[in-house]
This record gives C-alpha cells, sequence and structure tokens, in this order.
C-alpha cells in the first residue's frame, strides 16, 4: 500500500469518526504539506521525518525555518529505493549522471532524497541534463509507463517495502535495485541529520 493510500484510510476514519474535523488530499507531497501547515493552511499534514525536521531548520529544500510544526508520529517506515533495467549498464550512482532518471515530482520527499544523494556522488539534476540525460518530475504511474516504453533509465521512490509500483516493473521489463556503499550512506546521514 502507498503512502498516499496509507494517508486516505486515515483521512476517511477522521472524516467517519472525529465530529468537526475536515480533510482533504493533495498531490503536493511531504514538502509541501510542511510548508502548508507552517503557513496556517493545515493543522495536520503528512511527511517524513527527515523532511520535517529539514523544515523546521529552513535546510535542503526549505528557503527557510518552518518553526510553526511539530513531527508528532512515524507512521511505517519506508525505504528509498533506486531500480534501473535488468539489462542496464547502470551499475552504481555514478553512472546516472548522464541518464534519464524519474525521480518523483518536485516537491515529494522521494525527490528530496534523490538529490541528497546525487550530491553525495557529486552532481545535481542541473548536471544530469547538462550530460544530455532528463529529469520527469513525474509520479509512480507515470514512471511505470516511462520505464517500460524505454524512456528513463532509472526510477527512484521513496515509499514502503515491497511496493507495487516496483513489483509491476520486475515483472516487466525486470529490474535491478541500485545501492549505495556504507561510506556514502554514512555521509547521507551526516549531511541530513532528520
Amino acid at each position: 500500500m502507498r503512502f498516499a493510500q496509507h494517508a486516505a484510510k486515515i483521512m476517511q476514519v477522521m472524516d467517519d469518526e472525529i465530529y468537526g474535523i475536515t480533510t482533504s488530499s493533495t498531490s503536493g507531497g511531504g514538502i509541501s504539506n510542511i510548508l502548508s501547515v507552517n503557513g496556517g493552511d493545515a493543522e495536520i499534514g503528512f511527511s517524513y521525518g527527515h523532511t520535517a525536521a529539514n523544515g523546521f531548520k529552513g535546510v535542503g529544500k526549505f528557503k527557510k525555518a518552518q518553526k510553526n510544526i511539530r513531527h508528532f508520529a512515524t507512521l511505517y517506515g519506508s525505504a528509498f529505493q533506486v531500480a534501473v533495467p535488468a539489462d542496464s549498464d547502470i551499475k552504481t550512482f555514478d553512472d546516472m549522471k548522464g541518464a534519464n532518471i524519474s525521480p518523483g515530482k518536485a516537491k515529494w520527499t522521494g525527490t528530496a532524497f534523490a538529490e541528497s544523494i546525487l550530491k553525495a556522488y557529486g552532481y545535481s539534476f542541473a548536471d544530469i541534463k547538462k550530460n544530455g540525460g532528463t529529469v520527469h518530475h513525474v509520479g509512480y504511474t507515470e514512471s511505470i509507463a516511462l520505464m517500460k516504453d524505454g524512456h528513463i533509465d532509472v526510477f527512484m521512490a521513496a515509499t514502503n517495502m515491497p511496493q507495487a509500483s516496483f513489483l509491476e516493473l520486475e515483472s516487466s521489463p525486470g529490474i535491478r535495485f541500485i545501492g549505495l556503499s556504507p561510506e556514502k550512506q554514512k555521509q547521507i546521514i551526516a549531511d541530513n541529520p532528520g
């Protein structure tokens, strides 16, 4: 079940069981939800712990500190997953510097994850584009279609495991996951303490 499906079920229970609660779902993602809560447009927003920490401090994807937020619960653990077609020549993040990638929508937490990992490898989305690659800021459904049609080399997502998008891609065209070395993991965690 995807994060959005978990959130939708929680929203349904809140609407049905708690008098005076009104919920709504937007496509903005974890970063947008932090901005909405901080700005007073929402009282509760779903996000990830590290995104809330970055928002509170005003680092990463946040231009200024979002001091009017608090992280109060973690619903489930998530993993950042990076898949390439099984027959791809891409073996590491170093091989993605000119690839066609889909890291998620612009204000999704997975996209922020992707940026922080690429930064640890010494390049950015802008560098990928300069090297002839593309960065598709689309959702899971579009990413699946792009990979099946051969239009992306890499699909990235921060989500639960197992995740339906990756299971579908494993069925066709077949995928392989790209991992991080322990050294890079330590560097990324040190650079993103949230």
